[in-house]
């Protein structure tokens, strides 16, 4: 009903970088899935270098702007209907915007955060009475690392989330957990869990050449992550060295860089391990967003160390995976976690290895699929 074939569809997304996996890869995917079940797709984004160009088949609209008017944070927060700094720049060009990409669409996707981009969305299903599906890749009401400017602010934002949720066609929460609080918050839309993933092809083929003791993937949060786990080492086995994938930096004591690598060669580098380590802030506590890397964390099969509080990509790697949580705080679980690793007392788990937390299948079975069955 939604997406039928050779249906005009428009999807708008922050980034399309082949590099930046985390803010770009599961709209990439959406885009290839649309593509493939024989949907006419036109993108939306900022302008990149490194951008993905879907062969061709694809007409890709690189005239999107998400960059703060102010150079105050607190001023683009407070005159801002949402829970980020993009709003301003966005209503400034929206009526180019409108003029270049034109009206005749008969679905437009809107994948965020910045959540601000459902204010451009909203303004193109109005002009051409499309309908629209908002696919939430991050929670915007509730989530902890938001920072509003002033309370009444968190009021209007919140205001505005429920309007626009209750005003679209369809809701995808990329977590079963972010989709209960979605419902929880009083929105009538239906809501549809369509997961974060994989590409599929990635995992097919494993070529171990190096092997890495422990292997830490994806973003270090500022250093952060290096800081706290050097800690903790330094404290419980300083013997150990974890490998880090991502943001090059400086070497510490237990911790190195490897830098970055394409993203098509991560899942070499997390065959190549014993051991994984993931980290995620205390903030992060109840929150109901899972990791992307913690999808291919559990295909690898190998032991996890989770240094974070219990939240949704916990309970997603303690469903799938051989998890161990430590406390950045506690030095002791740190020190435990090595013990019951090197002693392998733990129970295998082959849930992650055996499951298949591609894209292809999450698109294709819970949303074009159903879709066009209605």
């Amino acid at each position: 009903m939604f997406l039928e074939k050779d249906s005009r569809a428009l999807v708008i997304v922050s980034s399309l970088s082949k590099t930046s996996l985390a803010s770009s890869e599961r709209a990439i995917y959406l885009t290839k899935t649309l593509v493939n079940n024989g949907i006419n797709v036109t993108v939306l984004t900022v302008a990149d270098d490194d951008i993905e160009d879907f062969d061709g088949k694809v007409k890709v609209y690189q005239c999107l702007s998400i960059t703060p008017i102010f150079k105050s944070k607190f001023l683009n927060r407070v005159l801002s209907p949402f829970p980020d700094s993009s709003f301003l720049r966005l209503w400034k060009s929206k009526k180019k915007i409108l003029k270049e990409l034109g009206t005749n669409w008969d679905v437009v996707i809107s994948s965020t955060p910045p959540h601000s981009i459902n204010f451009l969305a909203a303004s193109i299903v109005s002009k051409s009475n499309a309908k629209w599906i908002i696919d939430l890749r991050d929670a915007w009401q509730g989530n902890r690392l938001h920072k509003y400017g002033t309370h009444f602010h968190e009021f209007i934002s919140n205001l505005t989330y429920k309007a626009y949720l209750n005003r679209c066609d369809l809701v995808i929460a990329n977590t079963q957990k972010l989709k209960d609080e979605i419902l929880k918050h009083g929105i009538d839309t239906e809501v549809r869990t369509v997961p974060n993933g994989y590409p599929r092809d990635y995992y097919s083929t494993r070529v171990v050449s190096t092997k890495y003791d422990y292997l830490y993937s994806g973003s270090h949060y500022g250093f952060k992550a290096v800081g706290i786990i050097n800690q903790l080492l330094s404290k419980s086995d300083s013997e150990i060295k974890v490998a880090f994938l991502g943001d090059k930096f400086r070497n510490i004591g237990s911790c190195y860089s490897l830098g970055k690598v394409p993203s098509k060669d991560v899942p070499n580098y997390l065959y190549s391990a014993a051991v994984l380590v993931l980290y995620l802030p205390k903030e992060e506590k109840g929150s109901a967003r899972i990791l992307l890397k913690a999808y291919g964390y559990a295909k690898a099969g190998k032991p996890i160390i989770y240094i974070g509080p219990q939240n949704a990509t916990y309970e997603f790697l303690n469903e799938y995976s051989n998890v161990i949580q430590v406390h950045e705080d506690d030095p002791s679980s740190m020190l435990k976690a090595i013990k019951v690793i090197k002693n392998k007392e733990y129970k295998v788990n082959l849930k992650g290895i055996n499951a298949d937390f591609s894209y292809e299948k999450n698109f294709e079975t819970k949303l074009i699929a159903d879709l066009k069955e209605e």
